[in-house]
């Protein structure tokens, strides 16, 4: 997902008019906090995901045609 400078100013102006000068730093290192926490977990559902599908489909799982 990427911003435009012009996204960036703006949702910069509405959070100054919002929280104010005093309460805009603390807001934007839980944000911060907040969005890296997200990602961290993100990255470990999508590590899961990968590592369950290749044992899936590794060769060791396919079953083997039945003799007769």
């Amino acid at each position: 997902m990427d911003f435009s400078l012009t996204e960036i100013l703006v949702i910069v102006l509405v959070a100054f008019i919002v929280f104010g000068p005093e309460k805009l730093p603390d807001v934007a290192r839980k944000v911060g906090k907040i969005i890296r926490k997200a990602k961290s977990i993100w990255q470990s559902v999508s590590k899961e995901i990968e590592s369950t599908l290749s044992e899936a489909h590794s060769p060791a799982n396919e079953q083997k045609p039945h003799e007769k």
